[in-house]
C-alpha cells in the first residue's frame, strides 16, 4: 500500500470479504512500513546509530504497539546490524552483541505475539565455528528466516534441510522470495518447496498457485506435504491471536501516537542518532562565536529551513541555496570566508562538487551537515568536519544546528553508505543553551502553559504594560516569550529582541560579575579596603555633623505612644508592619579609623558596609522643590511692608517664580552637551555641569558609616565598588564586562546606554517622570543615581532582554563555563553563589528569604537579584533552572506596585516547580 489509510482499507477489506485472518507482514527498510510523516517515526538508521540500548528497547516498544494498532503481526527484521551478516569473517564480540541485541527485539515481539523474522542471513558452513553462531542467531527466539535468492540454499548440492533443520535444530517458518523480475521455473519452485519452506513472497500468487497444483498432479510433491506446511503456517496464525481486525480511524491514531511522553521519545531517538563522522581539530562545537565570519550554503533541490533558523537563533547569518539543477553548484561555492557550513539536503554529491567541497575544507574551517544520502559520507574520508543526519524532519535539522554551536553533544554511531554499523563515534558537548520542549527536561507542557494567564491577567489588571519571560532546565530553553505592548496605548508589542532596562539586577549582571573576574585574576581580595583602589582619599572632617545613634530592643510599634518622635531620632534599620529594629550603635563623628575608604571589599557585597543606602543626590532631584520654598520665604520677606527686604535681597531672586527656577536649573544643569563642560547626559537634552560631577563625589566621601556591621541593603555599596573595579581596570567597568564577558558570550542586546548602539525603538520605556527629568524616559537609565554618574553605575544602568540574562544566568549554573570557554573558575562561582556566614546573602547575590521575592518550591542553594523597574533573575542550581522576568512596571508611574501586591513574579516562578513532573 502507498499510505497508511489504504493498507488499513486493504487489509480490513481483505479479511473481510474471504472471512479468513489474514498475517500482515512488515518488510522493507524501515520499521514503518509506509510514509507517514506527520507522525514523524524516525527511520531505521536513526535507530541503528542509537549508542543507548535502553533508548533502542524503548523505541522499539512503542513501534511494536504501533504494529499491533495497525494490525501488523508479522515482522521483518530489514537489515538490523547487517554488519554480521557473514558470520563466518565477523569479529566475535560484535557477534555477541548482534544476538544479545536481537534477543532483546524478538523478546520484545514474542511478549506482543508478534511473529519476527531474520531477513537476509547469509548462512555459511565452512566451518563449526560459524555453524555455532548462526545456531545462536537462530535460537534467540526468533519465529521465521527469510532467505533470499542470492543465499547459499540455492546453490547445487547445498543440503539446506540438513543445515537449518537437523543442525542447527530451527523449528520455526521459513520464507522464501521469488525474483519477479526474473523467470523461475517449475524446478526452481519444487527446490524451495522440498527445502522445507513455509512462505513464498510473490506478488504473481495466482501463478505460484498454479505451479503448486501442477507439482502435486505430477506428484513431485505430495499434498501431506503441502497440508503440514499449511498447518505450521496455522499453528504461527493461532499462536499471534489473529482476529478480524477492526476498522481503525487515522485521526484518532495519530492523537495517540502524538502525545507529549510519545513524541519526547522521538525526539530523544531524533536527538541521539545525529553522528559526527569526522571532526578534526575539534571545529565543533564552535566556541567564539562572536569573533566568527560564518557563511552557510544549502545543496539540494529542497531546502532546511528549520537548520537555517536554528542556525541564525545562535548567530545572524544568510543562508545560500543552490540547487543543482538550476545553477552550477560547484561555481558558485567561491567562498572566501573562514568559516563554513554547507548543508547537503537530501542531494548525491557529484564528483565537481565533492572535489569543490575538498579544496574549500583544505583552506576553510568547513563543517558538511549531511541530510539523508549515507553515499556522501565517502566525503568525511577528505572533510575535516562531517555530520550525517539520517532523515530530514525538523527535529533532526534543528538538532544538527544545535550540536555545531553546542547547544546539543553528538553523540550518534556511523552508519556507513555500505549499510554496515561501526560502533567508533565522535562525542562532541553541549556547551550553550538550546531550544526545547518541557517534556524533554521533565516539565509539563500544560503547566508551562499556565505562565501564559498568570502574565497576561497581570497585564489586564495594570501591573505592567508588557514583559518577557525566560525559563531554561538542565540547559534546554523551555520559555522564551514576550507578553503586552511597550506601554498601555498598546501601539508597539514587546519582542525578544526589545530591549529593557533591569535597575538592579545590574548589581549582580555587571558589577558582581566584574569583581567576580577580579577575584579570579588575584587583582581583587575580599578583605581588600576601599583606600588601596582610591589616590583621592582625602575626607572633610568638619564637614561632617555629629550623629548619635542610641541602642534601642525590638519593640512593638503599637505599644510606643509617639512613633514619630522616635523615628526622628533614630535609625530605622529594619521596619515592618509590627515592630521596629534598631541596634547600638554610638557615632560621634566620622573619624580616619572610620570612613567609606576603610570599608571592605566583602562588606561592600554582603550590604554590610555600615554606609548610607543612597547617594546625597536630592539636592540635585529635588531642586525645584527647595527652591520654591525658599521662592516662599523670600514672597513674605518682600511683602512685609513693616520689615521690608532691602534691596541686595531683591536683586537676589529674580522678579518670577518661572525665572528663578531656570536659573537653578542652569546652576546645575545644561540642555546641550558641552565639551568639558557638560558632558554627563542623564535623559535627552539633559546634561550634568562637570563643577558638580566633582561635588558629588566630594559629597560622597562624607558619607557617615555606621561602626557596626548591620545588613542594610544600599545602593552605594554597589557604586563604591564599580568605582573600585573602575580603578583596577584603568578602562571602566562597562568596557571590561565587554570584552571579559557580554562579547565573547555573543550576547546581543546587553550594553550599558543602549541608545548608543540601538534604535530607540526596540527599547522599552519607563517612567514618564514628572518631578526632575521631566520627560518618559526611553534609553536612559531610570535610577536617578546612575543618572548622574552618567548612566553606568555600580547599582544600575544596564540594559539587556531575557535571553542574553539567562545565557549569564546559565554560565553561572555551568560553575563559570558557557560555549566551551570558561569564564569563571568554579570555585569563585561556589564561594560568591554559596550563603555566607552571619548573612542571609551570597556574595553580591540574593539569596531565597522571607521576603524575597522568589517561588515557591526554589531550593535553597538558589541566588538572584531583583531589580526595581519590575525585573528579576533566579538561577536553582540544585533543579537546574534558570527564571528570568522583566517589566517596565514603572511606566508610567513608579506608584504603580500591582507587580508586587499581584505576586507576579513570584507566581510565574512557582509555576515552573508545578510543572516539574516527579
Amino acid at each position: 500500500a502507498d499510505s497508511l489509510e489504504n493498507y488499513i482499507n486493504f487489509v480490513y477489506d481483505f479479511q473481510d470479504s474471504c472471512k479468513i485472518p489474514a498475517l500482515s507482514i512488515n518488510f522493507g527498510k524501515n520499521f514503518i512500513p509506509f510514509d507517514i510523516k506527520k507522525f514523524d517515526f524516525p527511520e531505521k538508521d536513526a535507530f541503528n546509530a542509537l549508542p543507548d540500548d535502553s533508548l533502542k528497547k524503548e523505541y522499539m516498544e512503542l513501534i511494536i504497539e504501533f504494529y499491533k494498532d495497525i494490525n501488523i503481526n508479522f515482522n521483518f527484521f530489514a537489515k538490523i546490524n547487517s554488519n554480521v551478516q557473514n558470520i563466518k569473517y565477523a569479529d566475535s564480540s560484535l557477534i555477541n552483541k548482534y544476538i544479545r541485541n536481537t534477543k532483546t527485539y524478538t523478546d520484545l515481539f514474542n511478549k506482543h505475539k508478534i511473529l519476527s523474522c531474520f531477513d537476509e542471513q547469509k548462512l555459511s558452513v565452512s566451518d563449526s565455528c560459524s555453524i555455532l553462531n548462526n545456531q545462536k542467531i537462530i535460537n534467540a527466539g526468533n519465529s521465521g528466516f527469510l532467505l533470499h535468492r542470492n543465499t547459499l540454499y540455492y546453490k547445487p548440492k547445498f543440503n539446506f534441510r540438513k543445515l537449518l533443520r537437523k543442525k542447527l535444530h530451527f523449528g520455526g517458518l521459513v520464507i522464501s522470495d521469488i525474483d519477479e523480475n526474473q523467470e523461475y521455473n517449475s524446478d526452481t519452485l519444487l527446490k524451495i518447496l522440498r527445502s522445507d519452506n513455509e512462505m513464498i513472497i510473490t506478488s504473481n500468487p495466482e501463478k505460484i498457485v498454479t505451479e503448486i497444483k501442477k507439482l502435486v498432479k505430477l506428484k513431485k510433491i505430495s499434498e501431506h506435504k503441502i497440508e503440514k506446511k499449511v498447518s505450521k503456517i496455522l499453528l504461527a496464525k493461532s499462536w499471534s491471536g489473529l482476529k478480524s481486525p477492526k476498522k481503525i480511524n487515522t485521526d484518532s491514531l495519530f492523537l495517540k501516537y502524538n502525545n507529549p511522553k510519545i513524541n519526547k521519545l522521538k525526539r530523544e531517538v531524533y536527538r541521539k542518532s545525529i553522528t559526527v563522522v569526522k571532526n578534526n581539530k575539534n571545529i565543533i562545537p564552535i566556541s567564539n562565536i562572536r569573533k566568527l565570519n560564518i557563511e552557510l550554503y544549502t545543496i539540494g533541490t529542497n531546502y532546511p529551513e528549520k537548520f537555517v533558523n536554528t542556525v541564525n537563533d545562535y548567530i545572524d547569518v544568510k543562508a545560500h541555496f543552490l540547487n543543482p539543477k538550476k545553477n552550477n553548484v560547484a561555481r558558485l561555492l567561491n567562498s572566501k570566508a573562514k568559516n563554513i557550513i554547507v548543508a547537503i539536503y537530501d542531494y548525491k554529491i557529484i564528483p565537481k562538487i565533492a572535489e569543490k567541497l575538498i579544496k574549500l575544507s583544505q583552506k576553510s574551517k568547513l563543517i558538511i551537515v549531511n541530510f539523508s544520502n549515507k553515499k556522501n559520507i565517502i566525503l568525511s574520508d577528505s572533510i575535516n568536519c562531517f555530520i550525517h543526519i539520517y532523515g530530514k524532519s525538523e527535529y533532526e535539522q534543528k538538532y544538527a544546528a544545535d550540536i555545531i554551536f553546542g547547544g546539543e553533544a553528538a553523540v550518534g554511531k556511523v552508519v556507513t553508505a555500505t549499510d554496515t554499523t561501526t560502533f567508533k563515534y565522535i562525542k562532541t558537548s553541549k556547551t550553550r543553551l538550546s531550544y526545547s520542549l518541557p517534556e524533554d527536561v521533565g516539565l509539563n507542557s500544560v503547566m508551562i502553559k499556565k505562565i501564559d494567564s498568570i502574565a497576561r491577567d497581570a497585564i489586564r489588571q495594570g501591573a505592567m504594560p508588557g514583559c518577557q519571560v525566560f525559563v531554561a532546565k538542565k540547559g534546554r530553553i523551555v520559555l522564551n516569550k514576550s507578553y503586552g505592548y511597550f506601554t498601555y496605548q498598546k501601539k508597539h508589542r514587546v519582542k525578544n529582541n526589545s530591549i529593557y532596562d533591569i535597575a538592579s539586577v545590574t548589581k549582580i549582571a555587571a558589577t558582581t560579575l566584574a569583581c567576580m573576574k577580579l577575584y579570579d585574576q588575584k587583582k581583587l581580595k575580599l578583605n581588600d579596603k576601599l583606600e588601596k583602589f582610591f589616590e583621592d582619599t582625602e575626607i572633610e572632617y568638619t564637614r561632617i555633623k555629629p550623629d548619635t545613634i542610641i541602642n534601642i530592643d525590638t519593640l512593638i510599634i503599637a505599644d510606643i505612644k509617639n512613633i514619630k518622635k522616635l523615628l526622628r531620632q533614630q535609625d530605622t534599620v529594619h521596619l515592618n508592619d509590627s515592630m521596629l529594629i534598631a541596634y547600638d550603635t554610638l557615632i560621634v563623628t566620622a573619624t580616619p579609623k572610620n570612613n567609606i575608604f576603610k570599608i571592605e571589599i566583602k562588606d561592600l557585597l554582603l550590604h554590610k558596609s555600615g554606609v548610607l543606602p543612597a547617594l546625597p543626590i536630592l539636592p540635585y532631584l529635588l531642586y525645584k522643590n527647595n527652591y520654591y520654598k525658599e521662592y516662599q520665604e523670600f514672597k513674605k520677606l518682600r511683602d512685609d511692608t513693616v520689615n521690608p527686604p532691602d534691596s541686595t535681597m531683591l536683586a537676589k531672586y529674580p522678579t518670577s517664580y518661572k525665572e528663578g527656577v531656570k536659573q537653578v536649573f542652569d546652576k546645575y544643569y545644561t540642555h546641550e552637551f558641552i565639551e568639558d563642560s557638560s558632558e554627563t547626559q542623564i535623559a535627552k537634552d539633559f546634561y550634568l555641569n562637570k563643577n558638580y560631577t566633582d561635588t558629588l563625589w566630594s559629597d560622597t566621601k562624607q558619607l557617615r558609616v555606621y561602626s557596626r556591621k548591620i545588613y542594610q541593603y544600599s545602593d552605594v555599596n554597589m557604586i563604591l565598588l564599580q568605582h573600585a573595579i573602575d580603578s583596577i581596570t584603568k578602562t571602566g567597568i562597562y568596557k571590561f564586562l565587554d570584552k571579559n564577558f557580554y562579547k565573547p558570550l555573543a550576547l546581543k542586546t546587553t550594553c550599558y546606554k543602549p541608545l548608543d548602539k540601538f534604535d530607540k525603538k526596540r527599547i522599552v520605556p519607563t517612567e514618564n517622570e514628572k518631578y526632575w527629568r521631566q520627560q518618559l524616559l526611553r534609553g536612559y537609565v531610570h535610577d536617578p543615581s546612575a543618572a548622574l554618574l552618567g548612566g553606568i553605575s555600580g547599582n544600575a544602568g544596564l540594559f539587556t532582554n531575557a535571553y542574553d540574562l539567562g545565557v549569564i544566568g546559565q554560565m553561572w549554573l555551568n560553575k563559570g563555563t558557557y560555549g566551551g570557554k570558561r569564564y569563571l573558575s568554579e570555585k569563585t562561582v561556589k564561594l560568591f553563589t554559596g550563603s555566607q556566614k552571619d548573612s542571609h546573602r551570597g556574595l553580591g547575590f540574593d539569596k531565597p528569604g522571607k521576603k524575597s521575592i522568589i517561588g515557591t518550591g526554589a531550593t535553597h542553594e538558589s541566588f538572584g537579584h531583583t531589580g526595581f523597574t519590575g525585573t528579576c533573575i533566579w538561577i536553582d542550581p540544585v533543579n537546574e533552572i534558570v527564571y528570568v522576568f522583566l517589566s517596565n512596571r514603572v511606566h508610567p508611574s513608579v506608584k504603580n506596585w500591582r507587580i508586587n501586591s499581584l505576586k507576579v513574579r513570584q507566581k510565574i516562578h512557582t509555576a515552573v516547580y508545578e510543572a516539574m513532573e516527579e
